[in-house]
């Protein structure tokens, strides 16, 4: 059965999981970031994938207080969701940019 599934193909599916993993990996290892040292106390310090705006500007303000704090994480967290969404065609522009601001 694998003779027939063209070596690019799996390739590309090896490349799709370990870039997703890399990216749980991230998600799983954040930085503590204490509830005292963000500018307001009812601010979750856990990332989650965005289901409306508002919660979208959690995490964008969320993200802001790491970065005071963690610069290079950050950096390396958006980064890598970034590059993993265009390298795998995924939309998802504007939330990128509402994210980055």
């Amino acid at each position: 059965m694998l003779s027939f599934i063209p070596f690019r193909l799996l390739l590309l599916i090896a490349i799709f999981i370990i870039s997703l993993l890399w990216l749980y990996f991230l998600s799983i290892n954040v930085p503590s970031l204490n509830q005292r040292e963000t500018e307001e106390p009812e601010i979750e310090s856990h990332l989650k994938f965005p289901s409306n705006l508002e919660e979208l500007q959690k995490v964008s303000q969320i993200l802001g207080d790491y970065f005071q704090h963690n610069k290079s994480y950050v950096l390396l967290l958006f980064s890598s969701a970034y590059l993993f969404k265009q390298t795998f065609a995924i939309p998802g522009s504007v939330f990128m940019g509402l994210i980055s601001e």
